[in-house]
């Protein structure tokens, strides 16, 4: 499909201050408040994360939560 996946899914520059974001959404960090007094990894890019996006997919299994 050659579609290309901008944003959170590439790692990119500010300022000169190298940026990657993917950690935050696929579940690389324990970043998520989900009120138990600690932070959890969540994986918000499961079923496949960028391939199925760059095939204009949602997901490439029926159990995403895509």
């Amino acid at each position: 499909m050659g579609i290309k996946v901008p944003g959170i899914l590439a790692a990119g520059e500010y300022n000169g201050t190298a940026v990657d974001l993917a950690p935050y959404f696929n579940g690389g960090f324990a970043s998520t408040n989900t009120g138990k007094g600690m932070g959890m990894s969540v994986n918000f890019l499961d079923g496949g994360g960028a391939a199925p996006l760059m095939a204009n997919k949602p997901a490439n299994d029926t159990t995403s939560m895509q």
